[in-house]
């Protein structure tokens, strides 16, 4: 098979000295040729526990293939600008990252397999179709201007732990499931909850909305 120099790439995040992911100018990457290289847009993006630098600063929208976390023991904070695209983002490595950057607009699926992802300030998942906490898994939305996770035309699938309060609307679905726990409340607007985990808050709602409590 030939490649071509446009191809997307998968590159793993080293950090170096500007611990910046901008786009075709900082060498922060390792894509496995040796020499480190810098992100281009489509690219396919890493971060674990290798990397020099473990702050992200992104300078301008970034709309990479698809985003993986497999942190261990290091703790990633990405700031500046949002993630975007068709990609979408997974957390497996058992680690913390913290997203205390603009909204994130990717479309694709987010994946809480094993760790904790933080969501600060404006970080929010806003276009992720699919949000999904595994039994493993943390969401912790309570850092968020919003004072939690806001879902509008969204699927939020809880095995694990969500952590604040969450409001959904434009006929979303929260899947709530047996194991499963939020520490806050729920909130519905023409939207439906199935709630058979447990809720350390209120579930209110209103404007057709259908909540589901306990086994079906």
């Amino acid at each position: 098979m030939v490649l071509s120099a446009n191809d997307p790439r998968s590159l793993r995040w080293e950090g170096g000295a500007g611990r910046v992911w901008d786009i075709g100018t900082s060498a922060s990457w390792n894509g496995g040729g040796g020499a480190a290289e810098p992100y281009r847009q489509g690219d396919e993006v890493a971060f674990d526990d290798s990397a020099t630098a473990t702050g992200v600063s992104i300078p301008a929208p970034v709309s990479p293939l698809g985003v993986a976390f497999a942190n261990r023991t290091a703790r990633y904070m990405v700031t500046g600008s949002g993630i975007g695209g068709t990609g979408g983002l997974r957390m497996f490595g058992g680690g913390t990252t913290t997203l205390a950057n603009a909204a994130n607009t990717y479309t694709g699926t987010t994946l809480v397999a094993r760790g904790t992802l933080l969501l600060a300030g404006s970080g929010a998942v806003s276009g992720s179709r699919e949000i999904t906490v595994s039994s493993s898994g943390v969401l912790d939305a309570s850092g968020l201007a919003a004072g939690g996770l806001a879902l509008a035309h969204q699927t939020l699938t809880i095995d694990g732990c969500v952590a604040g309060d969450v409001a959904a609307t434009g006929g979303s679905v929260v899947q709530l499931n047996p194991g499963g726990r939020m520490t806050g409340s729920i909130r519905a607007h023409a939207s439906t909850i199935i709630a058979q985990g447990t809720v350390g808050g209120h579930l209110s709602a209103r404007g057709g909305a259908v909540i589901q409590v306990g086994g079906t």
